[in-house]
């Protein structure tokens, strides 16, 4: 887990905390080009992690428009992520909360829009 290979997570299979590996790639080629660009999670207790390193990957790049983050979630989806990462990195700010909740909307998918 680092800014060259990215960050690859799971739950912990043993106590049938996993589902989908989350990857979010880091500057260095994937040394698993298979793996897809999304993961499903089930709501599994790593849920939230993996919702606060999107909103850390959303956060980091507000101002540069660069990248893209796309969720099949809600914003209250997202609440126990919001929790997890201001208490792990800094609370975030009004503007933040709100262009994360109407930005929600643009992240998710076109198959899973209402």
């Amino acid at each position: 887990m680092n800014e060259t290979t990215g960050i690859r997570l799971n739950g912990f299979e043993a106590a049938g905390e996993s589902y989908e590996t989350f990857h979010l790639r880091g500057t260095d080629p994937s040394r698993y080009p298979d793996m897809s660009d999304f993961c499903k999670t089930e709501n599994k207790p790593y849920d939230q992690v993996v919702t606060a390193i999107l909103i850390a990957a959303a956060v980091r790049t507000f101002a540069s428009r660069t990248g893209v983050v796309k969720s099949d979630g809600r914003w209250d989806n997202w609440a126990a992520g919001v929790h997890l990462y201001e208490r792990a990195v800094r609370l975030l700010t009004d503007q933040e909360k709100l262009a994360l909740e109407l930005d929600l909307e643009d992240m998710r998918p076109d198959a899973f829009q209402d």
